[in-house]
């Protein structure tokens, strides 16, 4: 064959290849199996069939496959979940992981792995390692264990007991049981004593080392309140007309001839409080000499008045009666030595008599008394010693309170004075505070 002729073949096959209709081909599986495509007519298929490379049917028609258009092309995507929210399974039309190494963390606490359960989405998941794992919460140095998938410094907080440690339950508050310094909030009773006598006494829960409250002293009477004494845990009443009977007990506080075991005679009042007792029938009113005003005669008292009115000035309803020292004042002359006073002093009173020097013209007294209350004894004030200094105790609901405060060394004698530790809140910290302090005593 001639070089022309060829020539001529090759640009008429030319010719034929350009002008040949553009078509689409797709593996006929029904074909002969020999790798020959056949076009796929698109009409009455179903949309999303495939009808080309990267092609699928729409509306009757093959046309381009995109990401988002809701139809999987196994050609070129894995998924199609309609969002291009990432890390829930399907990601840009393709799997967020397809085998366990595509879900490497860098969370040594973490054990990554695909979640392929649902053919539609592939998902990381990452469960926790097993508390206690060694791990580094900052560079390469190993300073922590892993706790809930999370790793965390060692030592107090990080929810775990170690060493030195009675509890950890990595939060501030100090009431449940376990305090942010990693010890039990309380052990024993003594632990959550308040040194109040007026919140009653409070006790440890040995389960749960919880301070459990005391119950606290109620002051209250049926005509009047009064208030708690914090040492003894009393309750001390005002005694308003001074008669030496608190408002709890007396059935009049604003008249001073009227109150429990007062001499009932006739002047129309129910003197003894006891309506039992026939004003009619009573005899006179006797009056006692009171020189101090303080409520009280004394055993020798030298004057004594009959009377239906009130008594004169200087003088009390309330007989002395021998034998019992509740009656008596001791010390007539000092209108704050009464039985009864509730009040405590630094200095003594005088319980003799006053003995004047001729030569240098000054009193001296014979003899001194701390015995204020007239019961025969000198009782201190403050007993408690403090050796071991103020600490934080606290009971349920938040409510936190100091204890520890007392007298630093030997409790010391009345008038004494000696160093003496006193605790405050200061937020959540307990401040204390040591300071000379006189001993007083009644």
């Amino acid at each position: 064959m001639s070089s022309l002729r060829l020539l001529g073949l090759l640009v008429v096959g030319t010719s034929l290849a350009c002008t040949a209709p553009e078509r689409t081909f797709v593996a006929d599986d029904a074909g002969a199996g020999d790798g020959s495509t056949t076009p796929v007519d698109c009409k009455g298929k179903t949309d999303g069939t495939e009808c080309g490379p990267a092609q699928i049917c729409l509306k009757n028609e093959c046309k381009s496959s995109s990401c988002g258009d809701g139809y999987v092309n196994k050609s070129t995507e894995d998924c199609e979940d309609g969002n291009t929210e990432s890390g829930d399974g399907c990601s840009a039309c393709k799997f967020d992981c397809k085998v366990d190494a595509d879900c490497k963390s860098e969370n040594i606490c973490l054990n990554s792995s695909c979640d392929t359960s649902d053919p539609t989405k592939h998902v990381c998941k990452g469960t926790p390692a097993g508390d206690g794992t060694s791990c580094a919460t900052m560079g390469k140095d190993i300073d922590g264990t892993c706790k809930a998938g999370v790793c965390r410094k060692i030592g107090c907080g990080d929810e775990m007991v170690g060493t030195g440690e009675d509890c950890d339950d990595g939060n501030a508050d100090d009431s449940d049981g376990c305090k942010s310094d990693c010890t039990f909030t309380c052990k024993v009773d003594a632990d959550c004593d308040d040194s109040d006598a007026c919140t009653g006494k409070e006790s440890c829960d040995a389960a749960t080392h919880k301070c459990v409250a005391g119950t606290a002293v109620e002051c209250k009477a049926a005509s009047c309140s009064g208030t708690c004494d914090k040492m003894s845990g009393a309750c001390v009443y005002p005694d308003v007309d001074k008669d030496g009977v608190g408002c709890d007990k007396d059935c009049n506080d604003a008249d001073p001839a009227m109150f429990p075991g007062a001499f009932e005679c006739k002047d129309g009042k129910d003197n003894d409080c006891n309506a039992a007792t026939v004003d009619g029938t009573a005899p006179s009113c006797l009056c006692y000499v009171d020189s101090d005003k303080d409520g009280y005669a004394t055993a020798s008292a030298s004057s004594i008045v009959s009377t239906a009115a009130s008594c004169p000035d200087g003088h009390t309803r309330r007989a002395p009666v021998a034998g019992d020292p509740k009656s008596i004042d001791c010390r007539e002359g000092t209108s704050s030595v009464f039985p009864g006073q509730s009040a405590y002093f630094t200095a003594t009173y005088c319980s003799g008599f006053y003995k004047l020097d001729p030569f240098t013209g000054k009193s001296t007294c014979t003899a001194s008394s701390w015995d204020y209350d007239c019961d025969g004894t000198a009782s201190k004030q403050y007993t408690v010693g403090s050796s071991t200094g103020c600490s934080r105790a606290c009971l349920g609901g938040g409510l936190c309170f100091c204890i520890g405060g007392g007298w630093t060394g030997a409790v010391p004698e009345c008038g004494v004075s000696g160093s003496f530790r006193s605790c405050s809140l200061s937020g959540t910290i307990c401040i204390s505070s040591i300071a000379t302090r006189q001993q007083a005593c009644k």
